[in-house]
């Protein structure tokens, strides 16, 4: 059987211009590895040029270098491997590998064997919503991931006492590592509803706490579907310069920003309806 494999874009330099750069091709990326000297993007095998193109109509302003790898399926866990530390979310969360056998003194832990799927606490966006899904969850709240990815939103959900959760994700390829991290946890399949499927195809919306961690051009695809819900929002996945863009088309649908958080070039923000 032929191993799958990924081209892999690679950006270092500045880093708010890496995060800008990387606002231009993240809609095309199947997922991406950060570490301290650069950011590692994932695309299907055979997109190089087109995404090179996109490259080079906005690079020459930015203070940002890259090259490409390729990757087969069964290099990414092992890249990680050298990478993954902790991540610790106010005191009171901590993201580990699922190989870290030390000992941690934190409220809750999370385990992540990170795969093909976005979402290991690394990223800013992720952080975010950890941090703000934490201040706002309450024991039996019911709640929607869309693009759930790894599944460590809906897992942080279940570990403080969601009752219902539905996690909807448009990846096949995420299928494996979702169910991997729930059994990792020690989470049974059933307590999680796990849906391949389009965020933008969905009707209902009856819960306390939808989580939307994706790109802006689904995010505003997405807003008027959710103007008539009750439940509280939390929406990343944006950069800081499409806050005015995102804070309008609320507006016109009469949606509430609550508040909105910032780490380095990426926001959070939270909405409800009134």
């Amino acid at each position: 059987m032929n191993k799958k494999q990924w081209d892999i874009l690679v950006l270092s330099g500045n880093l708010e211009d890496v995060e800008i750069i990387s606002s231009y091709i993240s809609d095309e990326s199947l997922g991406s590895c950060i570490d301290k000297n650069s950011q590692s993007y994932y695309f299907e095998f055979g997109k190089k040029d087109f995404i090179e193109n996109i490259l080079n109509q906005h690079i020459n302003k930015f203070d940002v270098n890259f090259n490409w790898e390729v990757k087969q399926q069964e290099d990414w866990h092992l890249n990680w491997k050298d990478n993954f530390q902790p991540i610790e979310i106010d005191n009171d969360l901590i993201i580990v590998p699922d190989w870290d056998r030390n000992t941690y003194h934190n409220k809750h832990m999370i385990k992540i064997r990170p795969g093909m799927a976005f979402g290991t606490g690394h990223h800013e966006t992720t952080f975010l919503m950890l941090k703000h899904l934490i201040k706002n969850i309450k024991a039996d709240d019911s709640v929607l991931d869309l693009g759930s990815g790894s599944g460590i939103l809906s897992i942080a959900s279940h570990i403080y006492n969601a009752s219902k959760i539905t996690s909807i994700e448009y990846d096949e390829d995420c299928r494996n590592n979702f169910l991997e991290n729930l059994e990792i946890n020690e989470i049974e399949n059933q307590d999680i509803n796990f849906i391949i499927g389009d965020v933008l195809s969905l009707k209902e919306f009856n819960y306390d706490i939808i989580l939307a961690n994706i790109n802006k051009n689904i995010i505003k695809e997405l807003i008027p579907n959710l103007k008539n819900t009750n439940a509280k929002i939390l929406l990343s996945g944006l950069l800081d310069q499409d806050q005015s863009e995102i804070e309008s088309l609320l507006k016109l649908h009469n949606m509430n920003l609550i508040y909105k958080d910032q780490y380095n070039e990426w926001i959070l923000m939270v909405v409800q309806n009134d």
